[in-house]
C-alpha cells in the first residue's frame, strides 16, 4: 500500500509540473509573440512619422527636421547597409589578411567616420517599447490629428 502511495504521490507531481512547465511555455510564447507584435507596430508607427513629417515639411518648403521618434530607423538602416558592404567586402574580396585588409591600398588609407552619438535617440531607444510607441502615437495625434490604427489624418476634413 505504501508502494503505491508513493507512485501515485510521484505521478501526481509529475502531472503537476509537466502543466506548470506548459502554462510556462504557453506565457513565454505569447509574451514573445505580443512583443515582437509591438515592435513591428513600432516600426510602422516610426516609418509613418517620418513620411507625415516629410509631407509637412514639403509643404511648408522647408528641409525635413530630424525627428528622434524615427532617427532610429535611419540609424538602423545606415547600420544594415555597413554589415552588408563589409560581409561583401569579407566574402568577395579577395584579401591576404583573414582581418579584411584589401589589395587596394587607396581603399585601406580611407578612414571611415566614428559614429556620432546621439544621446537624446539613445535615451529614447532605452524606454520600454510601449513607451515609445505611445510617445509617437500621441506625437501623431497632437501634431497631425492622425490616428495609427485607422490610417487617417482629420487635417484632411479640416
Amino acid at each position: 500500500m505504501e508502494k503505491k502511495r508513493k507512485l501515485k504521490e510521484l505521478y501526481e507531481d509529475s502531472v503537476k509540473r509537466t502543466k506548470e512547465d506548459a502554462d510556462t511555455y504557453r506565457n513565454t510564447i505569447r509574451s514573445e509573440r505580443m512583443e515582437n507584435r509591438l515592435k513591428e507596430n513600432l516600426i510602422q508607427a516610426q516609418k509613418v512619422c517620418q513620411n507625415l513629417d516629410a509631407k509637412d515639411a514639403e509643404s511648408k518648403g522647408v528641409e525635413v527636421p530630424s525627428n528622434v521618434f524615427w532617427r532610429g530607423l535611419e540609424r538602423n538602416t545606415e547600420r544594415e547597409l555597413k554589415e552588408k558592404r563589409f560581409r561583401s567586402r569579407v566574402m568577395y574580396e579577395h584579401s591576404r589578411n583573414i582581418l579584411g585588409d584589401s589589395d587596394d591600398e587607396a581603399y585601406d588609407k580611407t578612414v571611415t567616420p566614428l559614429e556620432d552619438e546621439d544621446v537624446e535617440l539613445d535615451d529614447f531607444e532605452a524606454l520600454p517599447l510601449e513607451n515609445q510607441f505611445e510617445m509617437i502615437l500621441h506625437y501623431m495625434r497632437e501634431k497631425y490629428y492622425y490616428c495609427f490604427w485607422y490610417g487617417f489624418s482629420l487635417r484632411n476634413l479640416l
